[in-house]
């Protein structure tokens, strides 16, 4: 859901700067299209272990989820940056700043270990299993 929110942000502060403008801002355009794709990669991991978990073999897929929402967070946090700085200033550029760092709080996870766990899987299978 954050994600979302981010995503959100990022598009109505770069349509309220550049307005008309904005097709020719292919950086940013760029970047609120990489947070998209990422928000949506995240929701269809969620709901895909949600659906392994509730037919009894999802036992794993929620640590993958977690691994790839982690890293997807971090990649939104700073593409989102990017896009307001390239959209903003000053005080208004702080603002904004504010309001994201209110979207990208999430729990922390040891990815460490989870990648762990999901590689030792991998290698005791011989294949990728989820």
């Amino acid at each position: 859901a954050n994600a979302k929110k981010i995503a959100l942000l990022a598009a109505g502060v770069a349509f309220q700067r550049f307005l008309t403008d904005l097709e020719n801002q292919q950086e940013v355009l760029a970047g609120i299209s990489d947070i998209i794709m990422d928000a949506y990669g995240i929701e269809s991991a969620l709901l895909r272990a949600e659906k392994l978990v509730s037919r009894g073999r999802g036992e794993h897929a929620s640590e993958v989820t977690a691994v790839f929402a982690r890293d997807a967070m971090g990649r939104i946090e700073n593409l989102a940056r990017a896009v307001l700085a390239a959209s903003g200033e000053g005080d208004a550029l702080r603002t904004q700043l504010a309001f994201l760092r209110r979207f990208t709080k999430y729990e922390p996870a040891n990815t460490v270990a989870l990648r762990r766990r999901i590689a030792g899987r991998l290698t005791a299978a011989e294949k990728y299993v989820v």
